[in-house]
């Protein structure tokens, strides 16, 4: 009997997995001087403004994002701030701590461009959000341009990154949901 519980809960996760790989889509290439092209894409049923506010949440987005421990904002001038913060990439068995130091730019209510002035973890760490709206609410589009100083094999950094990216897009669509189902039960 136990063992009919854990096939049927265990066949329950991979069809939630199977739907939210389905909802996410992602590409990534690698150019001939070592540089991952990442793209995603997510429809998320809330409104442009509810997007916006969960993307610029720099200081709290450690909160929900679980590859980040830590961010903070440590200057802001008009649309331009610098954002430090400290992760940590797991691929396999594998996992390596990830420092940034972004600079970030604001055009409001539609796009967010990145790029890591440190250059700690990486020779090269770019990147955007995008938000579209759409007739159901927004899609997102994340772009990453990276090419890390790790010394670590392709397809472990192509499977890091890829992880990385769903994971990325499926917990900030979870916290949009959360903060629309807050916003609405307030009104």
């Amino acid at each position: 009997m136990i063992w009919k519980i854990i096939i049927l809960i265990l066949f329950g996760s991979l069809c939630t997995i199977h739907s939210f790989a389905e909802e996410i889509k992602i590409s990534l290439s690698r150019d001939q001087k070592g540089v991952y092209m990442l793209q995603g894409f997510l429809d998320v049923n809330v409104p442009v403004s509810i997007a916006w506010e969960v993307l610029t949440d720099y200081d709290n987005i450690d909160t929900f994002v679980s590859s980040l421990e830590t961010s903070s904002v440590k200057t802001r001038e008009k649309d331009v701030l610098l954002i430090e913060q400290k992760g940590k990439a797991k691929a396999f068995l594998f996992q390596q701590k990830i420092r940034l130091l972004l600079r970030v730019s604001e055009t409001a209510l539609r796009h967010i461009a990145f790029d890591d002035v440190s250059y700690q973890d990486f020779k090269s760490y770019s990147g955007s959000w995008c938000i579209e709206s759409t007739a159901s609410g927004v899609r997102l589009r994340y772009v990453l341009l990276a090419n890390p100083h790790l010394p670590a094999m392709q397809f472990i950094v192509q499977r890091g990154l890829k992880n990385m990216a769903k994971n990325l897009l499926y917990e900030v669509k979870v916290e949009m949901e959360k903060r629309c189902l807050l916003k609405c039960e307030n009104i």
